[in-house]
């Protein structure tokens, strides 16, 4: 209850900062097909979304501020972790090969679709992509720099933390993507690539962030934050892989990660139930519809759907009990006690 009415009231305003921010940017672009294919980044970055990254900054202002700055730097911070958002599934969707994102087109395959035409270049939807995805994040830069905000060093360098860190969660998922000779000695691979590509990026940094513009930073309670938010990330990436693997009503096609040949949360759990076969078959760069039928099977009969809820509710349950300790308000402690249980649900 509180959750959704922190997300109503925050919401639109982000998107209206979002659009402010890409419009500056379109504005000076010179030339026409410039700002045509700048449109197309707009319209990305605007998609409907949870915002969840950018609503944690704010929380995290909220919970510990005594509203020292306008709310008009806050939404520039909070509309900035968005686009970078944008930025990065850009790119990330390119090194997944896919074709959708957030029931559209991905960007580089609307790119292609648009100038394949054009130009003699069967990859001009990516190299397109791969830059509109760079000046996202130089728009995200720009629009930081002219704000006066409180530790601005130690907010640059916790920007800077949040996706070194998410670059080294994706290095070691694209290592673990169809890797060959994967066995118990891989145990613990996948709980390092929850916590850089999901739980520091999408919880802890957002609320650091938000905790930094407060004017109420200290290490100590930076580290209490870590140890009551990085709990509830790795759950959440649990509880997604259960759901896109499993759901067919998630929105996300139910063979993705077994296609892709990711080291998922379900793969670790399996590893000492399942032969050496699910993993032959799981590093095929191409599978069939019965590969992938006999992938899920084997998952379903090694327990580790089960084994998985167990871990969410174990790592939720430390999530709740350790954030008692950190030093928010009451009333936004309560949303985030709200955030981490629905991860449970």
């Amino acid at each position: 209850m509180f959750l959704k009415s922190f997300q109503e009231k925050f919401k639109d305003k982000i998107d209206q900062k979002i659009q402010k921010i890409m419009d500056d940017g379109i504005n000076e672009a010179y030339f026409e097909e410039l700002k045509e294919i700048l449109e197309y980044l707009k319209s990305f970055v605007l998609r409907p979304g949870k915002r969840i990254r950018p609503l944690l900054v704010i929380l995290g202002y909220y919970g510990y501020s005594d509203k020292n700055l306008e709310e008009d730097v806050i939404l520039t911070v909070a509309a900035g972790i968005e686009i970078m958002h944008a930025f990065l599934l850009i790119h990330d969707d390119i090194m997944d090969r896919a074709l959708e994102r957030r029931g559209a087109p991905a960007m580089h395959i609307l790119l292609q679709k648009r100038f394949e035409n054009l130009v003699n270049n069967d990859r001009i939807g990516e190299d397109l992509a791969i830059v509109l995805g760079d000046i996202a994040m130089f728009y995200v830069i720009k629009s930081l720099a002219s704000l006066d905000i409180p530790d601005k060093n130690i907010f640059m360098k916790r920007f800077s933390d949040c996706y070194i860190k998410t670059a080294y969660g994706q290095i070691l998922d694209s290592l673990y993507t169809l890797r060959n000779n994967i066995s118990e000695k891989d145990v613990g691979i996948f709980e390092q690539i929850a916590k850089y590509k999901t739980a520091y990026y999408t919880f802890f940094y957002p609320l650091v962030i938000g905790l930094i513009l407060s004017g109420k930073y200290t290490e100590e309670e930076e580290k209490k934050l870590e140890k009551a938010i990085i709990p509830a990330g790795i759950a959440f990436q649990i509880r997604d892989d259960i759901i896109s693997s499993f759901d067919e009503n998630s929105g996300k096609s139910s063979d993705t990660d077994f296609l892709e040949g990711k080291f998922t949360s379900l793969i670790e759990l399996a590893i000492k139930k399942v032969d050496r076969s699910f993993f032959e078959i799981l590093s095929k760069p191409q599978k069939s519809y019965e590969d992938v039928t006999l992938l899920k099977e084997k998952i379903i009969y090694s327990g580790a759907i089960q084994k998985a809820k167990e871990v969410i509710s174990y790592l939720c349950g430390v999530s709740l009990e350790n954030l008692k300790y950190i030093n928010m308000k009451h009333e936004y402690r309560e949303i985030l006690e709200e955030l981490v249980s629905a991860i449970q649900r």
